[in-house]
Parts: C-alpha cells; sequence; structure tokens
C-alpha cells in the first residue's frame, strides 16, 4: 500500500506545487494592485477573476479546456503525464520535461484557478485594513515613499496572514487534487484515490488520508515556524 501511494506522490506534488505557484504570484500581484488603485480598471477585472475563480467548479472547467484547447484547437495534450510513445522511459531527458510540462498546463490551469480567486480577495482586504491603520497615516506624514510604505510596512504585516492561507491551501488543494487528476486521468494521488473508490480498495483510501492529514499538520507547522520569523509578536 505504502509502495502505491509513493508511487503516485511525485505526480500530485509537481501538479499541486506548479498550481500553487502560479495562482498565488498572480493572486498576490493582483491582489496588491487592486488594493492600491481601488475602483480601477485592475481592481474591476481582479474582482471579476475572483468571483469566477470561486464559482466555476473544477470538474466543469476542466471539462471545457479539454473540449477547447485540447479537442477543438488541439493546441495542449488533454490525457496522461505524458506522450504514448514516451510511457515507460525512467531517464529525465529535456524532451521527457519538455513533455510532462506540455501536459501539466491544463490541470494546473484548473487546479489552481480554484484558489486564484481566493489570494486575490484575501491580499486585498489585507493590505486595504492595512492601509488605513494610523501607522500608515503616519508614514504618509513623514513623507515616505508610497512603495515603501506598501512594501516595507503593509505588506510586511499582512505577509503572516498571507502566508498562513498559503498553508492551508495545501492540504486542501491535495485534497481537492481528485476531480482534476481524475477529468484529466493525471496519475497522482487523487487518481488513484477514484481508482481504489471504483475498486472498493480500502486500505489505500485510509492510507492517502492518513498522508494527507499529516500533510496538512506539517504545513501547519511550517506557517507558525514562517510566521515566527515574519512577526516579532509571534516570535516573542
Amino acid at each position: 500500500m505504502i509502495n502505491v501511494i509513493v508511487e503516485r506522490l511525485p505526480a500530485t506534488l509537481l501538479l499541486m506545487l506548479t498550481s500553487i505557484a502560479w495562482s498565488a504570484i498572480l493572486g498576490i500581484v493582483l491582489g496588491i494592485r487592486a488594493s492600491i488603485k481601488r475602483g480601477g480598471a485592475i481592481d474591476n477585472i481582479s474582482t471579476m477573476l475572483a468571483t469566477l475563480s470561486v464559482s466555476i467548479p473544477t470538474f466543469w472547467l476542466g471539462i471545457v479546456l479539454i473540449i477547447t484547447l485540447g479537442g477543438m484547437l488541439r493546441i495542449l495534450p488533454t490525457q496522461g503525464m505524458l506522450s504514448p510513445a514516451n510511457i515507460g522511459m525512467k531517464n529525465l531527458s529535456p524532451a521527457i520535461i519538455l513533455d510532462i510540462s506540455w501536459h501539466l498546463v491544463l490541470p494546473s490551469i484548473t487546479l489552481g484557478m480554484a484558489y486564484l480567486g481566493i489570494y486575490i480577495r484575501s491580499v486585498k482586504s489585507l493590505l486595504i485594513d492595512e492601509l488605513g491603520k494610523d501607522y500608515i497615516l503616519l508614514a504618509r506624514a513623514k513623507g515616505l515613499d508610497r512603495s515603501h510604505i506598501l512594501w516595507r510596512y503593509a505588506f510586511r504585516t499582512a505577509s503572516p496572514s498571507i502566508i498562513a492561507i498559503l498553508g492551508l491551501n495545501i492540504g486542501t488543494m491535495l485534497a481537492g487534487a481528485t476531480l482534476t487528476e481524475t477529468v484529466f486521468a493525471w496519475p497522482g494521488m487523487g487518481r488513484l484515490i477514484y481508482e481504489s473508490a471504483i475498486a472498493r480498495d480500502y486500505p489505500v483510501i485510509h492510507g492517502i488520508f492518513i498522508f494527507i492529514s499529516i500533510t496538512v499538520i506539517l504545513a501547519n507547522l511550517v506557517d507558525d515556524m514562517i510566521n515566527a520569523l515574519l512577526d516579532p509578536r509571534v516570535r516573542y
């Protein structure tokens, strides 16, 4: 059972880390811009994108991407992690890495899109709250540069909360990858949960749930350690 789970783990980690990376970076950037330019074009686009992100079901978005980008336009592959010609290849040559990256595009967009709106809304609300506090007004009264106030004071104060959101999403994303991996036939732990449920292989399902629980605990522990480095109050 452990060997089966460990065999599927790298594919799920690759999908998760890619999805978290692009959605977190884009969400933080859009959230920062929306908090600075409230009511502007970027704020409106960010609000619309966040609303779509939290409203669209993951499986529906995956099917739409398969039909449009994979079926109609034939731009990207829609199933599996490797092309049929590369299945069974064990060495990570540049061609294999490129093939995996090409297959990773649609699943990572589908999975990361579900969390993009969370990052946009969270960063925007946190920064708006911080930028309205008295110490920010004092910094402005001293004549400090706007970018210095944003990064040195507001974003640094809000960063522990942002890190906490990232840590919490790691556990939920690991459990929520089941739909994405099933739609795209991605050979990870989510797909293994689906296959084990069909085959009524309950020990494997229990083992995956235990692994997810341990991952959530470790993610929260790392969160607390990072927060202690960023926030002197927690460190004290």
